[in-house]
């Protein structure tokens, strides 16, 4: 669902994504550890799995990574996920 709202600079960006994206999954009461981490420069979900894999959910296209991928898709500079500065659970 988060997927399908407008980007919007300082009023619906990439916070407002994660936070919404973790409330869905709070929804039914999900067996996963999920919440949300924050880079210098982005917001975006984390998840740990049933089998302690962990995986980077960018919330405004619902791609799922693993963090091996994640650090491939970040930026050259590498801030676009890494490295992280906070993380909740």
């Amino acid at each position: 669902k988060t997927f399908a709202r407008q980007w919007t600079k300082e009023d619906h960006d990439c916070d407002n994504f994660s936070f919404a994206l973790m409330g869905y999954w709070s929804e039914g009461l999900k067996s996963f550890a999920f919440g949300i981490a924050w880079s210098q420069n982005h917001a975006f979900n984390i998840m740990i799995d049933e089998k302690w894999d962990v995986w980077i959910v960018e919330p405004q296209t619902n791609k799922y990574m693993t963090i091996e991928e994640a650090k491939k898709a970040s930026s050259p500079d590498g801030l676009k996920y890494f490295p992280m500065r906070m993380i909740l659970l």
